[in-house]
């Protein structure tokens, strides 16, 4: 990206709120989004991770962990990785 395309694109996001940032992650493909408190629960889920999470609407999701929606291994290291986040640390080996 360029510098002048990295403006104009930082521009538009000022002018968007925050609801139309996150709706855009449901007009991605293929493509899991979520966000969770600081207490690890989801907050919000575009529709490919509530179908991913076989989970049938958002409010099934709102409000639970990873427990809810993984298997315990796996809910498991999904929480020791939002720590790290929280942490400001960046988790690339999943």
């Amino acid at each position: 990206m360029s510098v002048e395309s990295k403006s104009e694109a930082l521009a538009m996001l000022k002018g968007v709120g925050i609801k139309e940032l996150i709706g855009m992650f449901d007009l991605v493909p293929n493509t899991l989004f979520w966000i969770k408190d600081e207490q690890c629960r989801f907050i919000h889920a575009n529709q490919v991770f509530i179908e991913h999470s076989r989970m049938r609407c958002l409010s099934k999701i709102v409000g639970r962990t990873d427990y809810a929606i993984s298997p315990p291994h796996l809910a498991r290291q999904y929480l020791i990785d939002d720590q790290k986040v929280m942490e400001g640390d960046i988790v690339t080996n999943r």
